[in-house]
């Protein structure tokens, strides 16, 4: 079992972009449970406005996805059950995990600080 920790805050969720390097999945990644810890609440507007973490450039279909009332709330949120897409079975290719907002206008402001754990095997590891 592997890990891969993602701190996200309100910054980068507006600017839809990692502050350095972008985390990446390996090929042969089985993503097996996703946890979210809110520390600090995301202030999120337009209409139902969500966070999509994933593949670079395809988060809202191939990911997990975190809702407003989650962003908006402190606390920690099983989102294994919205693994969605390439996400929901071992990769066929590594990946650049990107981030995005989803919704009709969705805007954000500064604030807002959260950690994702992507807890994964990886079936092709020797």
């Amino acid at each position: 079992m592997n890990e891969l920790f993602v701190e996200i805050d309100g910054e980068m969720l507006g600017k839809a972009a990692w502050p350095l390097l972008a985390p990446k999945l390996p090929k042969g990644a089985k993503v097996r449970n996703v946890l979210l810890q809110i520390t600090e609440a995301f202030n999120l507007g337009g209409t139902t406005p969500a966070i999509k973490i994933g593949t670079s450039g395809s988060e809202a279909t191939n990911g997990i996805s975190i809702t407003e009332a989650q962003a908006e709330a402190l606390g920690t949120y099983d989102l294994t059950g919205t693994l969605a897409g390439t996400w929901a079975n071992p990769l066929a290719a590594g990946v650049t995990v990107g981030i995005a907002l989803s919704g009709t206008t969705p805007t954000t402001t500064t604030v807002g600080r959260g950690r994702v754990v992507i807890r994964y095997d990886n079936i092709l590891s020797k």
